[in-house]
Order: C-alpha cells, then structure tokens, then sequence
C-alpha cells in the first residue's frame, strides 16, 4: 500500500551539456538508452509510483522541459511539475521542491 506521506522528487532539469552523443536534442533523460521502450525519466517514475502516490511525485525540470515532461508522463498534473526559476545546481533544486512540498502538506 503506497503512504500518503511519501513524497519523490525527480531531478531532470539537466541540459546534459556533459552527455555528448546522439541524443543531443534532448537530455538523456528524456531518451529511451537502454532500448526498453521506456525513457529513463519514465522509468523512474514507474519505479516510483510503485510506493509513492502518483499525486506526491513532483518532478522538477527546466521550463524548456515541460511540455515534455507532461507527454511523457501523462499521470502527471501540471501542478506537479515544478519549473526551475533558476539552474542552480543539485541542492537548490532540492531546496525548492522541499519547499513545495512543505506548502503542500500544510494545506492538507
């Protein structure tokens, strides 16, 4: 049974500057590299929802991105996807979502 009070974060709000390859459009994190079917953000959110609710997923990208997060994960609610003011790096993206996810349950 999934707890109400899990929350996941999914980081991908990466350019993949440092990712030189064929998959150059996008980060690789919108790409199916491994050949499933399945790219690796899809992946991860399936992994996830296996715990977590789907409506305490959020994933936190780059406002370039969302349109793209949203057809790749059609469970997803756009108030679920939280876009990066800034590209600051790992902690203040977890800063932000921790945040949020903070304002959400004080709504409960």
């Amino acid at each position: 049974m999934k707890d109400k009070n899990y929350y996941a974060i999914i980081m991908a709000g990466g350019v993949g500057s440092r990712f030189a390859s064929k998959y150059n459009r996008f980060p690789k994190q919108f790409h199916d590299m491994l050949g499933t079917g399945h790219t690796l953000i899809q992946k991860t959110f399936s992994r996830l929802n296996k715990i977590i609710p789907t409506e305490n997923i959020l994933v936190l990208t780059n406002e370039r991105y969302n349109d793209l997060v949203l057809k790749q994960l059609p469970l997803v609610k756009q108030e679920q996807v939280l876009l990066e003011p800034a590209m600051r790096n790992t902690a203040p993206c977890i800063l932000y979502a921790s945040l949020k996810i903070k304002s959400k349950i004080k709504m409960r």
